[in-house]
């Protein structure tokens, strides 16, 4: 009853690492719902193959499961899932494979259906960076210096989700590029394309993935009151611990240190009174006595509030000075999350000081009517 992934390729073994083989365990165990730990996987590289006659880098990979692959809709589930993982590590293009599905031999004594999954594929030359129409995977277009552009990025790590890193840069502006536009009339980011599909918005992307893509419960519950907390935090955070996060992240360090602008001290000091309240709230409110905002496990809300927490921090703003309970909901949550996709995700903002000596300031000059509105 083990699941098995076998894979054939002409491409030279040093192309896949332990990394990339634990990575299509679990892509593979997530997609069929089996136990990562129960997954055997054989890859036979530098073979003599033929594809398309063509002898062009290509591999054959074929993956048995039971009771999970007896129907053709969920083959096609299945290996769009599996595709789109060897798409974003491999550069495997869609109009490059064919996909086939064979019925699978029964266990002796059984009448559990065993399938066999075959993707046949070729690996294509790299693509330009630049935007444009493919017939490639999901693509995300995130900045990490955008709070939620790190919660998208986190909640696709942790979860193996396959993705394609579309970097648009805020302080360059490239959000307001032509070909961007075309992903998000908004011009903000997170955005996907998935497909045809493209989508905005932190929160609906997320909710967006966790559906499509089976995440475990936790991250947004089925069970109706614990996704009720989840929703209501959700629902909350927009207009106060977003915003106030922001607000002194820009008070404190963008507007003095990048823009050379003077701050004056009553608009400093009311914006952290802000903070310091949506703070509280978060604690009292919305933490409570629980280990994390739903409950006993990780979930979207601790994952958007996280990442707003940590906007401050990167100004230099120490929001867990006086706050243990505040400090051990961070440990905990980094813990949920894994410590190295934390600390990765959450690099950039917590060295701007050190990138914001090479930012040019003049870049910032489309934005500083709206900025000195907004916090000024």
């Amino acid at each position: 009853n083990m699941p098995f992934i076998d894979l054939e390729t002409n491409l030279p073994a040093s192309k896949f690492s332990e990394d990339f083989l634990k990575k299509l365990c679990s892509t593979t165990a997530a997609t069929l719902g089996k136990p990562e730990d129960r997954m055997s996987l054989v890859v036979k590289p530098d073979l003599p193959m033929l594809v398309a006659g063509s002898s062009a880098p290509c591999m054959l990979v074929s993956v048995s499961a039971v009771a999970v692959t007896d129907t053709a809709e969920k083959n096609k589930e299945h290996s769009a899932k599996i595709f789109q993982f060897l798409t974003h590590e491999l550069g495997i293009g869609e109009d490059r494979s064919v996909g086939n599905h064979r019925p699978g031999i029964p266990k002796s004594d059984s009448c559990t259906a065993h399938s066999r999954l075959r993707v046949r594929a070729v690996v294509v030359r790299g693509q330009s960076c630049g935007i444009k129409q493919t017939n490639m995977g999901l693509e995300m277009y995130l900045d990490l210096f955008s709070q939620p552009c790190r919660s998208v990025y986190i909640f696709a790590r942790k979860n193996n989700i396959p993705f394609d890193f579309k970097k648009i840069s805020l302080l360059k502006g490239e959000q307001y590029g032509k070909d961007f536009g075309q992903i998000n009339v908004l011009r903000k980011v997170p955005a996907i394309r998935d497909g045809d599909f493209c989508l905005a918005e932190s929160i609906a992307i997320m909710m967006y993935l966790a559906e499509k893509y089976l995440t475990p419960d936790h991250w947004y519950p089925a069970e109706l009151q614990k996704r009720a907390r989840v929703n209501e935090y959700l629902s909350w955070q927009h207009n106060v611990l977003r915003t106030y996060g922001s607000k002194v992240f820009w008070l404190k360090f963008m507007i003095p240190k990048i823009m050379k602008i003077e701050v004056p001290k009553e608009k400093m000091d009311a914006a952290l009174e802000d903070l310091d309240g949506s703070l509280k709230l978060l604690e009292e409110k919305f933490l409570q006595d629980r280990p994390f905002i739903a409950g006993n496990k990780i979930s979207l809300a601790d994952l958007v509030a996280i990442v707003e927490v940590m906007q401050p921090v990167g100004a230099g703003l120490d929001v867990f000075e006086g706050r243990p309970k505040l400090r051990a909901w961070k440990e905990r949550v980094r813990a949920a999350i894994g410590a190295e996709l934390f600390d990765e995700a959450h690099q950039g903002i917590l060295e701007i000081a050190d990138i914001g000596q090479h930012v040019d300031a003049s870049q910032l000059e489309i934005f500083k009517p709206k900025v000195l509105r907004l916090f000024l």
